[in-house]
């Protein structure tokens, strides 16, 4: 039930008997990223690409950002242009670094009260994040859509979110 996005592959292998990946037999057919998952955990030998780490190592610019939010939703919409069940954020976590010998200088965000947070949690990201340099975020997607759907009920920063993009 851990392949990499294989929650129908692990219902059918289930089904078929088998309970560990070490198990699923070698014909079977997986998506190259579940082959790799697999082959791995029956050799107990990490797969690493020097070369690709090193590309994006080399293509980062500083100032660097390392960026993070948090959400939570709700299925009755708490807010004005709001769906059910769609992302607000009300946290983010922002670390700096200016350059390789300086250290990290931490920004963020924490909404407080009861009111709708994503103005202020939009004026407080725009404030903090340098209009150069790279951004790193460990779940890309995820905050994207969350910038994506900010930009649509929040038009004036629009140009911030596309600033943005990791």
């Amino acid at each position: 039930m851990e392949l990499y996005r294989g929650k129908a592959k692990g219902f059918a292998l289930l089904e078929r008997g088998v309970k560990q990946m070490t198990d699923i037999p070698e014909d079977y057919l997986l998506t190259e990223n579940q082959r790799i998952q697999v082959e791995t955990i029956k050799s107990l030998t990490p797969r690493v690409s020097k070369q690709a780490i090193q590309r994006f190592l080399n293509g980062l610019e500083y100032p660097i950002h390392f960026l993070d939010f948090e959400t939570f939703s709700t299925a009755i919409p708490l807010f004005e242009r709001l769906r059910p069940f769609q992302r607000i954020p009300f946290q983010f976590s922002l670390h700096v670094q200016s350059s390789p010998d300086t250290d990290l200088i931490y920004c963020g965000f924490l909404a407080s009260g009861a009111g709708d947070p994503r103005p202020d949690f939009m004026v407080r990201l725009r404030e903090v994040v340098d209009q150069k340099g790279s951004i790193v975020i460990y779940n890309a997607a995820f905050e994207q859509g969350v910038l994506q759907e900010r930009a649509t009920t929040l038009p004036a920063f629009q140009p911030r979110v596309e600033r943005l993009k990791p």
